[in-house]
C-alpha cells in the first residue's frame, strides 16, 4: 500500500500520497499537504518518509501538533507514526496508512460494494461480481420484489467500465428512474429505480476521493510564483508614490531606507508580496526611524494578510479589513498609497459582505436539506426561500458558488418532496391523498429553479386535480345510488361516464356504471313484460347478462334468472292456451297464467289470460244465437289496434266456429257472419292497411295481423277479398316463422 494520509471532509475521505523526502502540511498552496483551514499555519508539520518509514515534525505551527491525542514541539524532533495512528494538525485529523505496519496488523477493510436499497423496506442488495443480476417477481432474481407491476423477469443490472448500469427487459409496466422512463441507464448514487410499486435506491457506501466544499486541492508543484520583477517598472511606480515633496529621495532611486520603503510598497501594490515582505524584512532589520519603522510593520502585516488570499471562502476577511483599518489611520501617507488602501478597504468590505451571506445563505440550506429529511416540508421550504433571500445578494467572485449553493441545497429537497408526493398518490393499501399532494406541489412550485422541475410538478399537479374532481364524481353517483333515487340512476351514471380513463377511481366506477347500466336494462324489461311485450323483456334480460355478468354479484344475477323463468313460463302457457281458441282444453294453461302473475293485477298477460279464461267459460255455456250475437259484438272491437283487437279476433273466430259447428244453426246465421266481416274489413280498410304494413316490413304488427287475416280468409264471402286475405295470411305466417326462428335462443 502507498503510504498516505488520509483526511475526512464532511462527507469526503481525502487522501494525499506522502512522496520520498519532505512533505509539508499547511494552508500555502506551496506545501503539499495544502488545506485552505484556518486552524492550519502556513507552514504547520513536515512529514518525512524514507521508504515505508514516516516521521512527523512540528514547525512551529501557531494551534500545535498531536500525535494520538499526545502534543508535540519542534524541539521532540522527528517523532515515528505507523499505520492507524492519528496525526492532528489545527483542528484537522489525518490518518496514517501504509506506513509500516506493526506485526498482527489485519489489512484495511475493503469498501463496501454498491448496493439497492428498498426505499419503503430498508431490504439491502449487494451489488457483486462482474455477471448482470436480475430484478424481478421470481426467485431467480438477485433482487426478488412482490406487488403489483412487477414483471417475472423485470430488469438487469449489469456492471459495465467501473459502473452499474440498469436494463429494461421488456417488462409489461416498465422502468423508471427518478421518475423517468427509461430503457437503460448509468446509475449515480441517490437514484431511486421504480420497479412496479416499490423503488430501489442505488448507493455506493464509500464516497469517492474528491475535492470537498470550500476545499480545493492543487499540485503546489505547478504553481509558479514571480518572485522577480522589472527594476525600471519599480523605481518608476516608486516615484510616482513619493514625490520630492513627501521628503523622499527625488528620483534617485532606492538608495537610502525611505527609497527602500517605496519599492517595497510598489512590490505590495503588483501583488508580489514574498518581495515585499523580504523588502520590509531588511528594512527592520536596518533600524529605520520610528515613523518608517511603524509604516514598515504596519505594511508588511497588510501584505501577510492579503497574500493569504486565493479564493473568497478560505480568505480571512476580518484579519485582513483590521490590518488595513490601521494603514488607514497612518498619517502623511501619499495621495496614491491612501487611495491603494481606500480600494482595498472597499474591496474587502463588499467580499467580507458576499462572505457573510454566504455562509449564512448555506447554513440556512443545510437546515432546510435537514427539516425535508425528515419531512417537516413547511419548515424545509421555508428555510429554502430564507437561505435564497441571503444567496441571491452575493456578488463578485462568490456568486457562481451562490447559485450553486442554491441548487445543491435544493435538489435534495425536491427529491424528498417528490418521494411524498408520490407515497401520497400511490400508497400501499391505502386509498390516494390527491388534496395531500396537491397541497405539497403547491407549496413546492415556486420554489423550482428549472423548466423541467416545474413542468414535472404540474403534470404531478394535473393528475392530482383530475383524480380529485373524478373522485367527487364518483361519490356524487354513490349518493344518488344509496338513497335509492331510481329515476336520478341516469344522472349518476353520466358522472361515472365522465371518470377518466387514467383516474385511480376509474375501475370501480366502471363496476358500479356496468351495474347501473343492467339495473336499467332489468327495469326496461319488467316494464316490457308488464306491457305485453315477452319477447323483448328475454331480450333485455339475456343482454344484462351478457354485457354486465362480470360486475354482477350472486343475488343479482339470481334476480335476473328468476324474472327469466317467470316470463318463459308465462309466455309459454299463454301461447299455448291462445293458440287453442275457445276450447275448454285451453282454460288450463290460462288459468296457470293467471296464478304465475298472480302478484302482478295489472300485467297484461294476466288480463289478457283472465278475459281469455271468461270468454271460454261464457261462450261453452251458451245457446248458437249467443255465440252468435258475442261473436259479432267480438268482430267489432277485432279491427282495433294492438293486442286488444286481435285477441277478438280470435274470441270472434272461435264463436264463429261454434255456430258453424253447431246443429242448430241457420243458413242465414253464416250469411250474417260473412256479412258482417266484410263490412267490417271494408270499415277498417284492413286489407289495404295490412298490405301496406307488410311492404312496410312492420314487424312489431305482425303478430297482431295474422288471427285477424285467418278470420278474413274463412269468413269474407269468396271472391277477391278472400283470396288477398289467404295470400296475406299465409306470407305474414312465414315471416313470422322466420323472425322466432331467429329469435330463438341458443
Amino acid at each position: 500500500m502507498t503510504a498516505r494520509l488520509i483526511l475526512h471532509l464532511d462527507d469526503d475521505r481525502i487522501a494525499f500520497p506522502l512522496e520520498e523526502g519532505e512533505n509539508v502540511i499547511g494552508r500555502k498552496k506551496a506545501c503539499e499537504i495544502y488545506v485552505r483551514d484556518g486552524s492550519l499555519s502556513k507552514f504547520h508539520a513536515r512529514i518525512l518518509r524514507q521508504g515505508e518509514r514516516l516521521e512527523v515534525v512540528d514547525a512551529g505551527s501557531r494551534n500545535g501538533t498531536l500525535i494520538n491525542g499526545d502534543p508535540i514541539t519542534p524541539e521532540d524532533g522527528p517523532i515515528p507514526v505507523i499505520d492507524g495512528d492519528e496525526i492532528k494538525c489545527g483542528k484537522l485529523t489525518f490518518l496514517v496508512e501504509g506506513a509500516a505496519p506493526p506485526p498482527g496488523a489485519k489489512p484495511e477493510a475493503e469498501a463496501p460494494p454498491p448496493c439497492l436499497v428498498h426505499v419503503d423496506s430498508g431490504q439491502r442488495w449487494e451489488l457483486q461480481g462482474a455477471q448482470a443480476l436480475g430484478i424481478g417477481s421470481r426467485s431467480q432474481n438477485h433482487v426478488q420484489l412482490e406487488g403489483t407491476g412487477v414483471s417475472r423477469f423485470h430488469a438487469e443490472l449489469s456492471p459495465e467500465h467501473g459502473e452499474w448500469v440498469v436494463k429494461d427487459l421488456g417488462s409489461r409496466n416498465g422502468v423508471f428512474v427518478n421518475d423517468e422512463k427509461v430503457d437503460v441507464h448509468v446509475l449515480a448514487p441517490g437514484d431511486v429505480i421504480k420497479i412496479g410499486t416499490s423503488g430501489l435506491r442505488f448507493e455506493v457506501p464509500t464516497a469517492r476521493p474528491g475535492a470537498a466544499l470550500g476545499a480545493v486541492l492543487e499540485d503546489p508543484r505547478k504553481r509558479l510564483y514571480v518572485i522577480g520583477g522589472a527594476v525600471l517598472g519599480l523605481l518608476l511606480l516608486a516615484m510616482a508614490l513619493f514625490s520630492p515633496q513627501q521628503g523622499g529621495q527625488g528620483s534617485d532611486g532606492p538608495k537610502d531606507n525611505e527609497g527602500r520603503f517605496q519599492a517595497a510598497c510598489a512590490l505590495l501594490m503588483e501583488g508580489r508580496h514574498n518581495a515585499a515582505q523580504e523588502q520590509f524584512k531588511r528594512l527592520k532589520e536596518d533600524k529605520p526611524d520610528a515613523k518608517l519603522r511603524t509604516w514598515v510593520r504596519v505594511f508588511d502585516q497588510v501584505s501577510r494578510a492579503l497574500e493569504d488570499y486565493e479564493d473568497a471562502l478560505g480568505f480571512d476577511w476580518d484579519h485582513a479589513e483590521d490590518t488595513l483599518d490601521d494603514a488607514s489611520k497612518l498619517s502623511g501617507l501619499p495621495a496614491t498609497l491612501s487611495k491603494w488602501i481606500e480600494e482595498r478597504q472597499a474591496w474587502v468590505k463588499s467580499g467580507k459582505r458576499d462572505y457573510a451571506l454566504f455562509q449564512e445563505g448555506s447554513q440556512i440550506g443545510n437546515r432546510s436539506v435537514e427539516a425535508a429529511s425528515k419531512r417537516q416540508f413547511k419548515e424545509a421550504y421555508a428555510l429554502q426561500r430564507e437561505a435564497r433571500s441571503f444567496l441571491e445578494q452575493v456578488e463578485g467572485e462568490l456568486k457562481p458558488l451562490a447559485q450553486e449553493k442554491i441548487a445543491q441545497a435544493w435538489i435534495p429537497v425536491l427529491k424528498e418532496s417528490v418521494s411524498m408526493i408520490n407515497r401520497f398518490m400511490r400508497p400501499r393499501g391505502k386509498p390516494p391523498h390527491w388534496g395531500r399532494a396537491q397541497e405539497l406541489i403547491q407549496d413546492l412550485l415556486p420554489l423550482t429553479l428549472k423548466v423541467q422541475e416545474r413542468n414535472n410538478l404540474r403534470k404531478y399537479l394535473a393528475r392530482c386535480t383530475s383524480n380529485m374532481e373524478d373522485e367527487e364524481l364518483y361519490r356524487a353517483a354513490i349518493k344518488i345510488i344509496e338513497r335509492g333515487e331510481v329515476e336520478f340512476h341516469s344522472q349518476a351514471a353520466d358522472f361515472l361516464r365522465k371518470i377518466n380513463r387514467q383516474s385511480s377511481i376509474y375501475r370501480d366506477a366502471q363496476a358500479i356504471l356496468s351495474w347501473l347500466e343492467a339495473d336499467e336494462l332489468v327495469r326496461s324489461a319488467d316494464r316490457a313484460f308488464e306491457d305485453g311485450r315477452g319477447e323483448h323483456a328475454m331480450r333485455l334480460l339475456q343482454e344484462a347478462r351478457d354485457q354486465h355478468d362480470a360486475y354482477l354479484g350472486e343475488e343479482a344475477r339470481a334476480s335476473i334468472d328468476r324474472r327469466r323463468l317467470l316470463i318463459s313460463q308465462v309466455l309459454g302457457r299463454w301461447d299455448r292456451g291462445r293458440n287453442m281458441g275457445t276450447r275448454a282444453e285451453a282454460l288450463k294453461p290460462l288459468e296457470e297464467v293467471i296464478t304465475l302473475l298472480e302478484d302482478s293485477p295489472r300485467n297484461f298477460y294476466r288480463t289478457a289470460a283472465q278475459r281469455q279464461f271468461d270468454h271460454i267459460r261464457a261462450a261453452l255455456s251458451k245457446s248458437v244465437g249467443e255465440n252468435l250475437q258475442k261473436g259479432l259484438n267480438a268482430l267489432q272491437r277485432a279491427f282495433m289496434d294492438g293486442l286488444a283487437g286481435r285477441t277478438e279476433a280470435e274470441l270472434a273466430m272461435e264463436l264463429f266456429e261454434r255456430v258453424r259447428r253447431d246443429p242448430n244453426h241457420k243458413r242465414e246465421d253464416i250469411l250474417q257472419i260473412k256479412s258482417a266481416v266484410a263490412q267490417g274489413e271494408e270499415g277498417a280498410r284492413y286489407l289495404y292497411n295490412a298490405e301496406k304494413d307488410r311492404k312496410m316490413n312492420q314487424e312489431r304488427k305482425f303478430e297482431d295481423m295474422l288471427p285477424r287475416l285467418k278470420m278474413l280468409k274463412l269468413w269474407l264471402p269468396p271472391g277477391p277479398k278472400q283470396a288477398q286475405a289467404s295470400e296475406l295470411e299465409k306470407l305474414i305466417a312465414e315471416r313470422l316463422r322466420k323472425m322466432n326462428q331467429f329469435r330463438k335462443p341458443n
